[in-house]
């Protein structure tokens, strides 16, 4: 599909079957000031003083050179015409490319996207939790952060450690990023698809993306970001560095799309797939009560609310401690963890009432 100008016709420098230089605008007519570089233009040539010799077809301009390129779709030869005399080249329109509505185009990827970005139509965010609303580690606003370390879910520290502040909001929040410290989202490779994306945020922090890699490289610059590169089923990252973050996106296309709110559940249950926290309930903070098969032998079972991206790491929280007897034996899978003892009738697990006890991460 071409783009429009209106208005254009001009007379190249030479005649011949070459490019068309622009050397003047026909009187009457616009000069092709208004092309953009780049683009595709339909075009009509044809010699004034030999009107047999005539051309249909698509071109490309370069601003640099004033050049007009020529892909002839029907002449009067049959192919691209060697004018006789210099021709007159008119810009125009051809029907395939008036666009109806009701009628199936044929766009390329970045059309696509900009006829989304128009519209208002949001493509699919790929990072998860990107305005800061599931905290199940319960991150502490301004607390240091090792690297590595997560704060609110699927956000890790960078390699200089990822401090972070905030006051949280039930819904959209927005994070501000200590002086030397940057953030980092890891996207599993089961979710991209590849090619180019575009990176968007609010906020002063800049950002920098790892292209087929976990770990972002290269200069930081604002938004949006336009990532190219990307390979299908290999994992992609990104990271931002001081300032303040909210409602991050990273979508297929070259332009950004509006950011869309998504459920809280649906996104808590995104944050599952990769990491679970048994919360301490009301009462005596007890939880994972076991059962007993024999005397000596009792048995227990964490069953997940979500199956895991690959077998868990189990591990305590907030220094909760295991009551009656400590589970010898841990097994893992996807769906959830088995403990067993068997120096005790029973056993539980006990921590600080409303504090995560426990977590199960397959964190990238």
């Amino acid at each position: 599909m071409a783009s429009l100008v209106l208005g254009v016709k001009f007379i190249p420098a030479s005649a011949g079957a070459g490019s068309f230089v622009f050397a003047a605008a026909v009187t009457g007519y616009l000069a092709p000031t208004a092309a953009m570089d780049g683009k595709t233009y339909r075009y009509r040539a044809e010699n004034p003083l030999s009107p047999s010799e005539w051309e249909w077809g698509a071109t490309v301009y370069s601003n640099s050179t004033g050049t007009f390129t020529r892909v002839v779709s029907f002449s009067s030869t049959g192919g691209t015409v060697a004018f006789t005399g210099i021709p007159q080249v008119g810009l125009l329109l051809f029907p395939a490319d008036i666009l109806q509505f009701d009628d199936a185009m044929s766009l390329t990827t970045a059309q696509q996207g900009m006829g989304r970005a128009n519209i208002g139509v949001p493509g699919a965010n790929l990072l998860i939790n990107p305005d800061f609303r599931v905290n199940q580690r319960v991150y502490v606003s301004a607390a240091a952060l090792a690297v590595g370390i997560y704060g609110h879910d699927r956000w890790k520290a960078g390699a200089a450690g990822g401090d972070y502040s905030f006051a949280q909001l039930a819904s959209s929040t927005t994070i501000t990023i200590a002086s030397g410290k940057t953030l980092i989202q890891v996207v599993e490779d089961k979710n991209v698809e590849g090619g180019t994306y575009v990176l968007s945020w609010t906020g002063t922090a800049q950002a920098r993306a790892g292209v087929n890699s976990a770990t972002p490289s290269g200069s930081y610059a604002a938004s949006p970001l336009i990532i190219a590169g990307q390979t299908a089923g290999t994992v992609m990252s990104v990271e931002f560095n001081a300032g303040t973050l909210g409602k991050a996106k990273l979508e297929v296309g070259l332009v950004p799309t509006p950011f869309v709110m998504s459920s809280i559940d649906i996104e808590a249950a995104k944050c599952l797939r990769y990491f679970e926290v048994v919360i301490a309930p009301s009462g005596a903070g007890n939880a994972i009560f076991s059962g007993s098969l024999t005397g000596t032998n009792a048995l227990a079972r964490w069953e997940f609310k979500v199956q895991k991206r690959v077998n868990p790491t189990f591990a305590q929280m907030n220094s909760s401690t295991w009551q009656n007897a400590t589970p010898a034996n841990v097994y893992i899978d996807l769906n959830g963890i088995w403990f067993q003892t068997t120096v005790g009738s029973f056993f539980y697990l006990n921590g600080t009432i409303g504090l995560p006890i426990c977590s199960a991460s397959s964190e990238l």
